[in-house]
């Protein structure tokens, strides 16, 4: 703040302006967009379009409800994940998670294949499973622990704590308090958010594939 102050000074400034927010529907334009790069074989990033998050402690309980309903769909200890990876559909290149900035927020999943429409609609069959199923109390509590887990490790980084103490002060929420947030969490909530974010009219699908040019 020091610095701040002496590199600043203290005069008081007009603030900018705040960009207009704005309704948009809850569909994609697009569900597939293709494009030819110097790659070795196709790159993907799948998404699957969130509602904004609110602010304060909301925000942050639905962001977690998000990361476990990635955990649960496609997360390396996912059943969907194991039979893809021992098909050969994906390798270690493959993951994803739950991303957000003021306005926006989506379901991502991203890597390498051969296959990028095949892992689609691999994951949106898991997720009819598991919207209509869910999943057992006993596998909901691992993954929370486990979640948990890594967020506590995360604060080992000192660049990501910054950022997120930073983004949830803003947002109005003490970042310190997620455990108390994942104590909440019920099973249902990922059911719901999988059932309401994961289907086909909120999906869009982006491939990279390797350029082809003949030899003459």
């Amino acid at each position: 703040c020091a610095i701040a102050q002496r590199v600043l000074g203290s005069e008081k400034t007009p603030c900018a302006g705040k960009q207009t927010a704005w309704q948009e529907e809850m569909t994609c334009p697009k569900a597939e967009i293709k494009a030819s790069m110097e790659v070795a074989m196709p790159m993907f990033q799948l998404g699957f379009k969130a509602e904004p998050l609110p602010k304060g402690e909301e925000a942050v309980r639905q962001e977690l409800v998000a990361d476990l309903a990635a955990e649960a769909l496609f997360g390396e200890s996912s059943e969907l994940y194991l039979r893809l990876y021992e098909q050969g559909m994906i390798d270690s290149s493959f993951g994803g998670g739950f991303e957000t900035v003021e306005g926006m927020a989506m379901l991502t999943a991203s890597g390498d294949a051969w296959e990028p429409e095949a892992i689609r609609d691999a994951i949106l069959q898991q997720a009819k499973v598991l919207a209509e199923k869910g999943i057992s109390q006993q596998e909901f509590d691992r993954m929370k622990r486990s979640a948990m887990g890594r967020r506590i490790r995360s604060i080992d980084s000192f660049d990501a704590t910054c950022f997120r103490l930073c983004a949830y002060y803003f947002s109005g929420f003490d970042y310190f308090c997620f455990p108390a947030i994942y104590a909440q969490i019920q099973k249902e909530e990922l059911q719901d958010f999988v059932r309401r974010v994961v289907t086909t009219q909120r999906c869009s699908l982006s491939v990279i594939t390797p350029n082809i040019q003949e030899v003459l």
